[in-house]
């Protein structure tokens, strides 16, 4: 007798196979775990992108044993390096066990939040001072102070916002305003 909590199948079709989708549904978020960090330390966000896409790998491969374990013990629908492009993966998956399309939609969309994210962030540059320190000594002897030794902080800054370097000069110390325009050029002046 038939289980009445099942629909009924088709005649000439097979039932569709019922997979756990968790490390599916991983697979296809993990990229927006991307997007606070590169938002927040963009430093660390180059690493991390790695970390991120191998974790998205390994839970296709995961998935994947979940899958053939459900259909028919066999791979073979499933090119082999699929399951390292986790949104070719997806889209294979829902082919493969008939699902909904859901899990490769939202990868899709978590993937388009990266790569707004990424334009938006874009503006993020690593201010390297010790690569202007000499710059802005040259400019302050020119405005008077003789033997300026500056220092400039090394960091993550976002496009016009300021960075102050301290020029010392015969015992004394004076603060600079330092920007970098969108254009990548910096300018500076006497805080």
């Amino acid at each position: 007798m038939d289980d009445p909590a099942s629909p009924p199948v088709p005649a000439g079709s097979a039932p569709r196979a019922r997979v756990d989708p968790t490390f599916a549904w991983t697979a296809a978020t993990l990229p927006l775990a991307y997007v606070p960090i590169a938002y927040f330390a963009p430093a660390a966000a180059v690493a991390t992108g790695g970390v991120l896409a191998l974790a998205a790998a390994v839970s296709c491969v995961l998935d994947h044993r979940r899958v053939r374990a459900a259909v028919d013990g066999s791979g073979r629908d499933f090119p082999p390096v699929s399951v390292l492009i986790p949104f070719l993966y997806l889209v294979l998956r829902t082919i493969r066990i008939k699902s909904t399309p859901a899990i490769p939609v939202v990868g899709v969309a978590a993937i388009g939040l990266v790569i707004l994210g990424q334009l938006t962030f874009a503006q993020i540059v690593q201010f390297q001072g010790d690569s202007i320190e000499a710059d802005i000594a040259k400019w302050a002897r020119e405005q008077g102070a003789t033997s300026a030794h500056v220092e400039c902080p090394n960091k993550m800054i976002r496009a016009d916002q300021e960075v102050t370097c301290i020029v010392s000069a015969g015992g004394q110390q004076a603060p600079v305003t330092v920007k970098i325009g969108d254009d990548g050029y910096y300018w500076w002046n006497w805080a």
